[in-house]
């Protein structure tokens, strides 16, 4: 039970986290996006032309240029759409998105190994030119080189020259207002690497008096597709896209029970009969709402409740035994209170949705700064998922072993680019049965799931969440739009695991920051050495009878919607798999012919083929080294034309 007593020193700690949340929001006006003026920056310009490049950061050629004369890249195909790296003479690397510019490099030979560079840019109508700049993106906080759309540089030793573009998201008041006095205010919103940039998050940038910000959407009345604030809208090929701010009426202060202590107040109890969409008020008597009380809520009627960003607690059983199918939180909420806790799944925060049958829809709007942008890679996963949703692709499904040991390009490549190829490789530990559940929302006919899975439970369908799921996820909360979270245990359980991180970060991070050892594919590409192996395989760690079903209804959907599922087998180190865990190829063929008897999909793979030399393995059984996830994926590109020209007969 919270105790008055306590209760001060717990408000003086949240004002204390949003005081410095709002501080590092207003230093970091910097990094904030900037309102545009609707007229692009490719036409700005800065004083002198000539400056001198520099920075180490090694890149892949894919196109060859001497040392002088013009080279035009190639034309594009019709799926393309990807950060480009092109090497221009011996030292120039140029990398730039061939959907958003055209690009034209001339080389002049200069004193000794030196010559002098010229990129000129050209935008595509409706894109934005944001700068050059070296070994990385203005994303990045590398600084802008030349405004200028020609650029002239001597060019002296290894470097990389970025091509910074941007589109516009046009935010529509729809009632509300914002600091310029405008209905309708235009952010830049990078697309040097992402392709879906991040909306803006709640950080005061629109108010509506007696409302609460549920959404963007892309209809003014709100039946288009919503976006929760910072997470990702599908642009597809756009330039521009235009927003709405969806807002609901609070709820009168009349309405609620509460406990006032300076300027804090927490709700202990809710007298009304909403039965539609029960927004909580953000002040009460001139003080903020931070808490919501045990049990303030229960048994509440309304279909929706929408919570404010001023508040930072739950406290046990919250919302026990309402009636909602839909929860608007934000992740401002950092503590979860409560009597309830310890043992598995039983902390206060589990408690939170007790007998909230209903509950199948969690949004989460960002309001703090994120600190897992470049977390495996799932931001880029997500953003390059999202763009090829309504394109012919494959998706490769696995753990840490596809990080490094899958090269989705190599696979476009040899399929002559017929299909988006997306590495949807990420953690062994995170429910592959959330992964199948969205996922399935976004693949349909004649699209191809290949999925590998690692032995362990999690992958092969264990529903319970955790934080590496939060953490994949923190930068697109509105992954949960594609899932129901009644097939999932300990959904605020783990939400609490990530908030206990974020509430002792001060770190400010921003959502269209990137990894430049990441292709937009997903492909891992930096520099890792083969390594002493050490580990071991289990097999046949299966989850419940019930994760498997459900995991199942998921491969049914996919095939009543034209994808065909594929089953394939993580690589595994040689020596680790027969000399140290000891396994033979009668476990091997149990192994495999239990996923093949347990999973509903069609097995293209031969397990024996995917055990390789260990040589080609950096630091686990699992991960490869670059070679070898080259090496394993002309296997999975061999086994996967097999089985397309065996259904095509």
């Amino acid at each position: 039970m919270f105790r008055r007593k306590n209760m001060k020193k717990t408000i003086r700690i949240f004002a204390f986290i949003l005081a410095i949340s709002m501080c590092m929001g207003i230093v970091a006006c910097g990094n904030k996006p900037e309102e545009t003026t609707g007229t692009s920056s490719a036409s700005a310009t800065t004083s002198g032309s000539s400056e001198t490049a520099s920075g180490t950061n090694g890149t892949t050629a894919t196109t060859d240029a001497t040392s002088s004369g013009t080279v035009d890249p190639p034309a594009p195909t019709p799926i393309y759409n990807k950060l480009l790296a092109e090497k221009h003479g011996e030292y120039l690397t140029v990398k730039y998105n061939p959907a958003y510019c055209e690009l034209s490099v001339s080389t002049k030979e200069g004193i000794g190994d030196s010559y002098k560079a010229t990129v000129t840019v050209k935008m595509k109508d409706g894109y934005k030119f944001k700068g050059f700049s070296f070994d990385s993106g203005i994303a990045n906080g590398k600084e802008v080189a030349s405004m200028k759309t020609e650029y002239t540089f001597d060019v002296e030793k290894e470097c990389t020259l970025f091509v910074n573009c941007a589109m516009t998201y046009a935010y529509h008041l729809n009632g509300g207002a914002h600091v310029s006095g405008k209905d309708t205010v235009e952010y830049d919103a990078d697309v040097t690497y992402y392709k879906n940039p991040n909306s803006l998050p709640e950080r005061g940038y629109f108010k509506r008096d007696g409302y609460v910000l549920v959404e963007y959407n892309t209809k003014a009345d709100g039946t288009g597709e919503g976006t929760s604030l910072g997470s990702r809208p599908y642009v597809g090929d756009r330039a521009k896209i235009d927003l709405y701010c969806i807002w609901a009426k609070e709820a009168p202060a009349s309405d609620f029970e509460y406990e006032k202590s300076g300027m804090a107040v927490k709700i202990t109890g809710y007298k009304g009969s909403e039965e539609g969409v029960l927004a909580i008020p953000a002040e009460i008597d001139g003080s903020s709402v931070i808490s919501i009380g045990k049990r303030a809520l229960a048994g509440t009627k309304a279909a929706t409740i929408v919570l404010p960003s001023s508040v930072m607690e739950l406290c046990e059983e919250a919302f026990a035994d309402s009636e909602m199918s839909t929860l608007v939180i934000t992740d401002a909420i950092v503590t979860f209170t409560g009597e309830t806790t310890g043992g598995w799944g039983m902390s206060a925060a589990n408690t939170v949705i007790d007998g909230c049958e209903n509950l199948a829809n969690l949004r989460i709007n960002a309001v703090l700064y994120p600190l897992y942008v470049t977390y495996i890679e799932s931001n880029m996963k997500y953003d390059y998922m999202l763009w090829a949703k309504d394109r012919k692709k494959i998706v490769y499904v696995a753990g840490s072993s596809g990080q490094f040991g899958f090269v989705a390009e190599d696979m476009e490549k040899a399929l002559d680019d017929e299909y988006v190829v997306v590495n949807y490789g990420t953690n062994a530990n995170i429910s592959g049965a959330f992964w199948m559940e969205y996922l399935s929302k976004l693949m349909g006919e004649d699209d191809i799931l290949l999925w590998a899975p690692e032995d362990g439970q999690y992958l092969f369908g264990n529903n319970r969440l955790n934080n590496r799921l939060w953490r994949s996820i923190e930068c697109n909360y509105d992954i949960f739009r594609y899932v129901d979270i009644r097939n999932y245990t300990n959904v605020f359980g783990s939400f609490e695991s990530q908030q206990k991180d974020k509430a002792k970060n001060s770190a400010i991070r921003e959502y269209d920051r990137f990894n430049d050892a990441i292709n937009n594919n997903g492909d891992l590409f930096n520099k890792r050495d083969a390594g002493p192996v050490k580990g071991g395989f289990t097999f046949n760690q299966f989850p419940s009878e019930e994760c498997i079903a459900f995991m199942n209804t998921q491969f049914d959907k996919m095939a009543e919607n034209g994808v065909k599922v594929y089953i394939s087998f993580a690589p595994m180190s040689k020596s680790v798999l027969y000399d140290i865990a000891k396994k033979t190829q009668a476990d091997l063929d149990e192994y495999s012919g239990n996923v093949a008897k347990n999973y509903h999909g069609t097995v293209i793979s031969d397990i024996a083929d995917h055990a390789i030399d260990s040589g080609y393995f950096a630091d686990s059984e699992w991960h490869m080294t670059d070679a070898g996830a080259h090496l394993r994926t002309e296997i999975l590109i061999r086994e996967l034309k097999a089985q397309l020209e065996k259904e095509a007969k």
